[in-house]
């Protein structure tokens, strides 16, 4: 009897990584326009935490309040996550205005509120659900409804949004994040420290530098090298 053939699953590519001015105006058409009636505030919360802390959406998703230490040295409690064990990440200056913001005034947009809790989960779920924290589904949901309209208002601008091998995705924070580190000149080891990632070849594959955000240290090398004489 003939082997029965399996069908390989399909390929959808790396999620964008909307990179340099893009993930700003990302956020922005998420909270402005986009989300409505598909999402709410804290699904925008959630998306803002993958880039500004460097971590996966699950990640985000399993976050309570009392996972926040605002004291001081303020940090986050991030729980163990598949190979990874917990680890306490420290919250950078910039993103601690944010995030404090946040807890003060809470957040409203089109599509609902949401204010910091007191205790619990920072994204509790929905009645019904077996997660006590909301799903990633939920945020992808917003994604896919936001991108449409997001990539049709900058496909002139940033042609790139329209490559179909790769889509805006709840990921693409986080590439964002290590990709602009690589850009930065940042060393390897402690750019993998922060992701916690513990492979290099994994690590550099989150990365996708372009001519585009290697701009400034290329003009500083054009100072002393003179491309342009040569």
């Amino acid at each position: 009897m003939a082997k029965r053939k399996c069908r390989k699953p399909a390929k959808h590519g790396k999620a964008h990584v909307l990179q340099g001015p893009r993930w700003q105006a990302w956020l922005k058409s998420l909270w402005l326009k986009s989300l409505k009636k598909e999402c709410h505030a804290r699904a925008y919360l959630a998306i803002y935490l993958t880039n500004a802390m460097c971590v996966r959406i699950t990640q985000a998703y399993q976050l309570e309040a009392a996972d926040f230490d605002f004291g001081r040295s303020p940090r986050v409690w991030f729980k163990p996550f598949k190979r990874h064990v917990g680890v306490w990440k420290p919250m950078l200056p910039s993103v601690l205005k944010e995030i404090q913001a946040i807890r003060k005034n809470g957040l409203k947009a089109d599509g609902g509120e949401f204010s910091w809790p007191k205790a619990g989960n920072l994204f509790s779920s929905r009645k019904g659900s077996k997660l006590p924290h909301l799903n990633k589904d939920v945020v992808s949901h917003a994604i896919v409804a936001g991108r449409t309209a997001f990539i049709a208002k900058h496909k002139n601008k940033w042609p790139d949004l329209v490559d179909a091998k790769q889509k805006i995705k709840s990921l693409s924070g986080r590439r964002h994040a290590i990709t602009k580190f690589a850009g930065a000149d940042l060393p390897m080891h402690i750019g993998m420290a922060w992701a916690q990632i513990t492979s290099p070849r994994v690590y550099a594959g989150y990365c996708d530098l372009t001519p585009e955000c290697v701009a400034t240290h290329m003009a500083k090398f054009d100072k002393s090298s003179k491309i342009g004489k040569a």
